[in-house]
Order: C-alpha cells, then sequence, then structure tokens
C-alpha cells in the first residue's frame, strides 16, 4: 500500500470534456511529489468521465476518480472529494481550469511549512491567479494593491480586496469551520474561505497559481442582480464572526462593492 500522501488535490468535474484533460495535465506537471489527486465527477453527460477514467488508469498510483450518481453541485462534488481525501492538506482546482505555474504546489506548501514554523499556528497559503477569457493571453488577476496577507477575514468578507482561490489548507481547518454550505448555489467557495479567513491567517506565495477560465457558463454567469440575494445571505450569515469594532466599516465596503458591481452589469 502505498505512503498516505501529504496534500489532495481536489478536482470537481461537470461536463468539461474540453477542458479536464489540460487540467489534469497541469497537476501531474506539478514538481510536488506528495500528494493525491481526488477527482469527483458530478454525473457529467459528456465524454470528460472517459478522459477522467483513462487518467485514473494510467496514474492509479496518483489519480483517483469518484463518480458520483447523481447531479449536486460544487459545493456537494467538493465535499465529497474531500471526505475521501486521505492528505493532511487539500487544495480545490475545478475542472474547467488548470495551474499556469508548475510550482504552484510546491511553492505553497512550503509556505505553509515556513509560517508554521515562525508562529506555531495553522495558516492558508495562496498564490495569484491568471483570467483567461477565449484566446487571448491570460492576465493577473490580483493586482499589488489589491492582494492583502494576514488575518484579512474582514477584508474578504467586505470584499475589498483580491479574494484568493484554489489555496492551500489543512484537511482538518477545512471541518472545523464547517466546510462548504452545501445549501448554496453559488458563493459557497466565497462563505468557505470567510469563515477560514476569520480563524486563520492567508500568506501569499508572491506568485502565479492556476489559471481561471471565464467561458460563460453555468450558475454564475446568470445576470448579476440573480447573484445579489445570494451575496447578501452570505454576508448577513458572516458578518457576527467580524469583530463588532470592525463590523460598520465592512458593512461599508460590501455595500460600496455590490454598488460597483451593480452599475457594472447595468446596460448603458
Amino acid at each position: 500500500m502505498s505512503p498516505e500522501p501529504l496534500l489532495s488535490v481536489i478536482v470537481a468535474n461537470y461536463n468539461n470534456e474540453r477542458y479536464v484533460a489540460e487540467c489534469l495535465e497541469s497537476v501531474l506537471a506539478q514538481t510536488y511529489a506528495n500528494m493525491e489527486v481526488v477527482v469527483y465527477d458530478d454525473a457529467s453527460s459528456d465524454a470528460s468521465p472517459g478522459i477522467m477514467e483513462r487518467f485514473s488508469r494510467e496514474r492509479p498510483d496518483l489519480v483517483r476518480l469518484i463518480q458520483g450518481a447523481s447531479n449536486r453541485g460544487v459545493a456537494a462534488a467538493r465535499h465529497q472529494a474531500i471526505l475521501a481525501a486521505r492528505g493532511q492538506y487539500i487544495t480545490t482546482l475545478d475542472g474547467d481550469d488548470y495551474y499556469g505555474n508548475r510550482r504552484k504546489l510546491e511553492s505553497e506548501m512550503a509556505l505553509i511549512r515556513e509560517r508554521a514554523a515562525q508562529e506555531g499556528r495553522e495558516c492558508v497559503s495562496f498564490s495569484n491567479v491568471l483570467l483567461a477569457r477565449g484566446t487571448a493571453v491570460p492576465v493577473p488577476w490580483g493586482k499589488p494593491e489589491t492582494i492583502v496577507q494576514g488575518m484579512i477575514g474582514g477584508r474578504i468578507l467586505g470584499r475589498d480586496c483580491f479574494i484568493p482561490r484554489d489555496f492551500v489548507v489543512s484537511r482538518d481547518a477545512y471541518f472545523r469551520v464547517g466546510g462548504y454550505d452545501l445549501s448554496l448555489p453559488i458563493y459557497e467557495d466565497w462563505d468557505l474561505k470567510i469563515r477560514l479567513a476569520m480563524a486563520h491567517p492567508f500568506y501569499y506565495t508572491g506568485g502565479i497559481g492556476s489559471v481561471y477560465r471565464l467561458h460563460g457558463r453555468g450558475l454564475s454567469s446568470r445576470p448579476f442582480r440573480e447573484h445579489v440575494p445570494v451575496l447578501r445571505a452570505v454576508f448577513e450569515k458572516n458578518i457576527p464572526l467580524a469583530r463588532p469594532e470592525e463590523r460598520e466599516t465592512i458593512r461599508a465596503e460590501f455595500g460600496h462593492w455590490l454598488e460597483s458591481r451593480a452599475a457594472e452589469a447595468s446596460p448603458t
């Protein structure tokens, strides 16, 4: 039996036959070796399950495929894969995204160890993200002035900074904060990040990590006005986690962000 991996890469997939091979190839190309890849297919109806089965056959030592019986959404897909994960640490990557830096996982795991040794507490490590639109050259999402570190839960809740994605966190920390809220149709990732960031510091590697595709599919591509009720519900759910003296400022920042996004989404 192979030794327990230190890191589990969680890949959630639903109908990503165009992209999932590139996704998995980018994971297998990582320089970090002490890992496993847990792929959860959320009852896809396209050819992607066959593509993922090929990877699991070719690399059974590294890739495990779990086939969901029915479509339950990305939060449930990730959660089921995390339940099956063997690693002490986890990170997520959606089946239509990919890693844009071969040292992404190596850098984040090294930063986790470094900060834990310095501070004697758990932390979360993250990298910048590239945004990919069609055939255009991907561009950095986080700007130097928007990427912040440390105890940034209030900043993430107010949405006034770059919000990390595809970060490395301990599996225990994921469960301690309650994991994904499976009732949320969208913004389940923002909700989880708020709770993690209220409990643990986030630290930045200074480099690029994953590439996030913007292709106009899924619930998140619906008109912004349909997002607002969920955004407000997630905000009100989590504002009690902020320190009382910070809540007014956070509420103002969130309101400003909502107004800005609504204005961007309005027809001119």
